[in-house]
């Protein structure tokens, strides 16, 4: 989707990583809510688009309930 290679170095990586998530938050979730954006960087662009945010996926589901322990969330 972003049209390059995958980072390999570890300075290549970290701004990758954040370019990605500032994508997923600003264009995808349109949300300043982490949760959101983590729902979206586990289960996919595609698929946060295709079930509005609700994602039904138990993978996603245990990982957004680690996001909240790890934000302090309920």
């Amino acid at each position: 989707e972003f049209g390059g290679k995958a980072a390999t170095k570890i300075k290549e990586a970290i701004p990758a990583a954040a370019f990605y998530l500032k994508y997923l938050k600003d264009k995808i979730t349109k949300s300043d809510d982490w949760i959101e954006v983590a729902k979206a960087y586990n289960a996919g662009p595609g698929a946060y688009r295709k079930y509005k945010g609700d994602i039904p996926f138990k993978e996603t589901k245990n990982f957004e309930n680690k996001i909240r322990k790890i934000l302090g969330g309920d």
